[in-house]
């Protein structure tokens, strides 16, 4: 019914002053500047132009209320009574007063209003506001695509993956990398690796290179029916450099002589895609992460904003 609380959320504030902890480097470059920029958390997170606060709920169902002024049959109201998530004494105070002590705990929470009688089955929506509309109007209409090749793996069509020699004239994008699954057995009789299926799926993976290509026997040819050589780089650039950091950081802990070492490169036959090699988006190369993706928050509606709060100029 019209005035039912629909939904709840806690709220984690960003910072002492709010959004400026948010400014990341997209692709983990230092002092590159064409790469900073808000993170993506920023499109679900509550924020104002008048205030330098950034509130990002937390909760069942709330983070997947879409936008509509149209349709919107919710919106957002502080609680009227203190809880455990919401003490109505910070919307007095300034953000740098309330958020001095953030670690130590939470004060602030949303409520979830309809704003008429909401139908069984029908979707809710929330209004996010004229500054979320305009920073949304202005992305469409300025938006470009991205310069050069890019192909997102969604819209990758071919299933037959290329050879590292096949790669040498005919590339994937710039965006796509081949990622194995570690899941072999050496043949003792002559000492190849052979790809055994996995127990349980897995999201652990490492770079790797296809060296050839094969039908399954028994099949006809196809992209479906094909196996494959892989060569797997058992220990990736960020772990090398971690375990460069932990030989220097700590010298006394030494493997064993009789400790077996991780083969730092593997070859393994007869791996089937997608279980076992998979072609997929290089890590922050998404179509969410492009340097022209949408970034803005939901605006926290004027009539509720408190005076306490607008600490910053427009």
């Amino acid at each position: 019914p019209d005035g039912t609380v629909v939904g709840f959320s806690p709220l984690v504030h960003f910072g002492r002053d709010g959004r400026l902890v948010l400014n990341v480097n997209e692709f983990y470059k230092e002092d590159d500047d064409d790469n900073k920029r808000d993170d993506l958390i920023l499109n679900y997170s509550f924020g104002h132009s008048e205030s330098t606060l950034l509130l990002t709920p937390y909760g069942s169902m709330v983070n997947y209320i879409n936008h509509s002024r149209e349709n919107a049959n919710v919106g957002i109201r502080f609680p009227e009574t203190e809880l455990v998530a919401h003490k109505p004494d910070w919307l007095k105070e300034s953000p740098s007063e309330f958020l001095a002590n953030i670690h130590e705990k939470i004060g602030l929470a949303f409520d979830y209003v309809a704003l008429r009688d909401i139908q069984p089955d029908e979707e809710v929506f929330l209004d996010y506001g004229d500054e979320w509309i305009q920073a949304w109007e202005e992305h469409v209409q300025n938006w470009k695509p991205i310069a050069g090749e890019y192909v997102h793996r969604s819209e990758w069509t071919e299933t037959r993956l290329r050879t590292k020699k096949e790669l040498k004239s005919d590339p994937y994008p710039s965006n796509l990398i081949t990622l194995c699954t570690v899941s072999y057995q050496r043949r003792e009789e002559d000492n190849v690796n052979l790809w055994i299926p996995l127990l349980r799926t897995t999201d652990k993976r490492k770079y790797c290179d296809v060296l050839e290509r094969y039908a399954q026997p028994g099949k006809e040819e196809g992209d479906e029916s094909y196996l494959y050589t892989v060569r797997i780089y058992m220990k990736n650039e960020e772990e090398e450099k971690g375990e460069e950091e932990e030989d220097n950081n700590d010298q006394e802990e030494k493997a064993t002589d009789d400790e077996e070492e991780e083969e730092p490169i593997v070859i393994v036959r007869d791996v089937p895609s997608p279980t076992g090699i998979e072609l997929l988006d290089k890590i922050h190369s998404a179509d969410f992460h492009l340097p022209q993706a949408f970034r803005h928050y939901i605006q926290i509606p004027d009539d509720i904003l408190p005076d306490a709060w607008k600490n910053k100029e427009n």
